[in-house]
This record gives C-alpha cells, sequence and structure tokens, in this order.
C-alpha cells in the first residue's frame, strides 16, 4: 500500500469517499465562554459534515481530561483505543479535517504517527476548501456509526514530544531550536488566556507564515521554511504555542516539506505559565536576509537566537478564533 501523502487534496477525498479502507475524522472545536474555553464541536458537525466523517472529540476523549493542562496527550494506548473506535485498523487510511486552520487535525495527525500509524494525512483547508468546491455533505440524517475494532497496535515513535525539562534546558541557550508557533503578536507580548510574551531564547515561526489567504498550506513558504531549518538545525527543533496545537499544525507543514526533525512541546505556555517559568517580550524582528520573489514579503530570516532575533516579520492575523492561543 502505497502511503497516505500528509497533505490530502479535496479532489483526492471527494475521489476515494466509500473506499473500504478510508476513515475520514472531523476534529472540529469551538471556544467557549466557559471553562475551559473550548468543546468539542459535535453541534456543527451534526448539521454538516464531509459525507461519511465521523466526529472526534479532541477536547477530553482523544486527551487526556484529567491533566492539568488542556490538550495533553493521552496514553500512546489509549490513542490506539479511541483510534480502534473510530474504525481504524493497522491498514486503514486516515483522512482528518477541522473547521478551523487545520491545526485541530494536524494534532490527530500527531497522534496517530506517534503511535505508528503512517496512513494519515490531514484535508488541505478542511471544511471551508470542501465546501467552497460544492463537494458531497452529510447532516444529521446521514451519521454513521463506526465499526469498532481491536484496538491498533502501538508502535511508540520516538522523538515526537519534547517535555518542560528540555524546553527549559534550550531557554537557557542561544541556539535558536526552539520555536513559538503563535502569532507575532502574541510572540511578541502576550495575547488571549493570560499569555504574556514567550519562552525566553525562542524564536517566531507563527504557524500562519505557511498558510495561505484560504488556509490552505502555502507549500512554497512551507518549503523555504523546511530547507532553511534543515540547514540551520539538522538535528532538530521543538515547537510550542499555547497548548500543542498550532504547534502541530507548523509540524504536520514541515513535515509535508520535508523537515522530519520537528518535536512539540504538548504542555507549551499553558504548562509553562501554571509553573510560574519565565517569558520574555520583545518586537518581531524586522527581516534581514531575503525575500520572497512572489511577493516581496521576508521569508527566510535567520531562525535561531534570543527574542530579539525573531524570524518573522509580518503579522498576520488568524482568522479563527478557534485556533488563537493554542
Amino acid at each position: 500500500m502505497s502511503a497516505l501523502d500528509p497533505v490530502v487534496g479535496v479532489d483526492w477525498l471527494r475521489d476515494h469517499l466509500g473506499d473500504d479502507d478510508l476513515v475520514v475524522l472531523d476534529a472540529g472545536v469551538d471556544r467557549t465562554a466557559g471553562d475551559p474555553p473550548y468543546e468539542a464541536a459535535v453541534s456543527a458537525y451534526r448539521d454538516a459534515h464531509v459525507l461519511g466523517a465521523l466526529h472526534v472529540d479532541l477536547v477530553s476523549r482523544w486527551s487526556d481530561p484529567t491533566a492539568p493542562d488542556p490538550f495533553t496527550r493521552p496514553a500512546a494506548e489509549v490513542v490506539a483505543r479511541r483510534a480502534a473506535e473510530a474504525g481504524i485498523g493497522p491498514r486503514t487510511r486516515v483522512v482528518v479535517y477541522d473547521r478551523s486552520t487545520g491545526a485541530w487535525a494536524a494534532r490527530v495527525w500527531w497522534l496517530l504517527r506517534w503511535i505508528g500509524h503512517d496512513q494519515v494525512g490531514v484535508l488541505d483547508g478542511g471544511w471551508a476548501a470542501w465546501q467552497r468546491t460544492g463537494a458531497p455533505v452529510g447532516s444529521a440524517a446521514d451519521l454513521v456509526e463506526p465499526v469498532a475494532l481491536p484496538a491498533l497496535p502501538v508502535r511508540e515513535r520516538p522523538g515526537l514530544w519534547a517535555d518542560v525539562d528540555e524546553v527549559e534546558a534550550l531557554a537557557r541557550t542561544d541556539g535558536g531550536a526552539l520555536l513559538c508557533a503563535l502569532r507575532a503578536e502574541e510572540y511578541a507580548a502576550g495575547g488571549p488566556e493570560g499569555a504574556r510574551g514567550h519562552v525566553p531564547g525562542s524564536a517566531s515561526l507563527p504557524y500562519r507564515a505557511v498558510l495561505d489567504d484560504h488556509d490552505q498550506l502555502d507549500r512554497g513558504a512551507a518549503r523555504r521554511w523546511a530547507a532553511q531549518l534543515e540547514r540551520e538545525h539538522p538535528d532538530g527543533v521543538v515547537l510550542y504555542c499555547g497548548g500543542g496545537i498550532n504547534a502541530a499544525g507548523l509540524a504536520w507543514a514541515l513535515h509535508s516539506a520535508g523537515y522530519e526533525n520537528s518535536r512539540v512541546y504538548d504542555g507549551s505556555l499553558t504548562q509553562w505559565r501554571r509553573l510560574g517559568l519565565p517569558l520574555t517580550t520583545a518586537p518581531v524582528a524586522t527581516p534581514v536576509e531575503s525575500e520572497s520573489a512572489d511577493s516581496g514579503e521576508a521569508l527566510e530570516q535567520r531562525v535561531g537566537g534570543t527574542g530579539a532575533r525573531a524570524v518573522w516579520g509580518d503579522e498576520v492575523s488568524d482568522s479563527s478564533s478557534a485556533a488563537r492561543g493554542r
């Protein structure tokens, strides 16, 4: 069986809907006014979804609800059980989408790869792209029940996660191997949910920097960043954000472009703040090296050093409130 591309196009998915070895997962998450400020977007899924898709609860079932920080990854065996409950077997191809920028879907992609299931991809552009093309949509009348399978065998892949001790060590260095995937202004001076800047020693590479205006992967930007990271950090980088979501999105984008040495700091700023660890603020540095021939925006700056040498010069706003701060 050929490997499923990590970036799945709408046309491919439309052509393969109904395949016996395909499972489509809706990983939509909504922001709420409650505590925690997120909930699985079950109502939106019931109203309309990719035809035949199943909803997965990333808030409480594909995360550890007993952990002190939201979206903490559960044990690998729990992920394997959740996958089996969704009808995912060892040879099942899985396509995940969300209703935001793709970061929620990428989190599920990262979890499945962690337990050794490589036949998984993210729908490029997610639900919005599916709707724009007039592809088949299901409603509450079309909900399907998964055929539960025995738990997937766990072949835990090393090197996908970083813990707080490793991040603390990186924060004391000036090597630039720690990257913040939040928006530029959040990196510089803070954002929602009490964030006040970034982990010392980290540079800024927002997940939005590798997306286009339709929240689809900007393959050119992803390739440029992947090539630069391969040159400057061949041994790998650690990505963080608010809660390990945008970091997973950035890891997906870089992986799709050939850079496979990213690790995600699972606790991210949520854990960092809870533990009372230091944060720093600094303006995002202006571009200094080269410019894109397509847009004139600087895309390749130095990825390294302290916050004063952050790597993305233009603020890119995030149109999805559900993705902000995570």
